[in-house]
């Protein structure tokens, strides 16, 4: 018995509208440039190099034991 409880996230109107937001900007993104995508491509790999590289540091220096260890 459905008591107006919402059985799937699809249901949610901030889904909605954040879906077809994102389908709006995905579809004007088919119509960048190729160098445009370059680019995106490439800052997007940067970004993704520095934060594995910051990730490992941070591991390395021991801030994730301190963080675990029971105080």
């Amino acid at each position: 018995m459905n008591r107006g409880f919402i059985e799937q996230h699809r249901e949610l109107q901030v889904y909605q509208v954040a879906f077809a937001s994102a389908m709006q900007i995905f579809q004007r993104s088919q119509a960048f440039p190729e160098e445009e995508w370059e680019l995106l491509r490439r800052q997007w790999c940067d970004r993704r190099d520095r934060s594995v590289l910051r990730s490992q540091r941070h591991g390395r220096s021991g801030g994730l034991e301190r963080r675990l260890s029971p105080s």
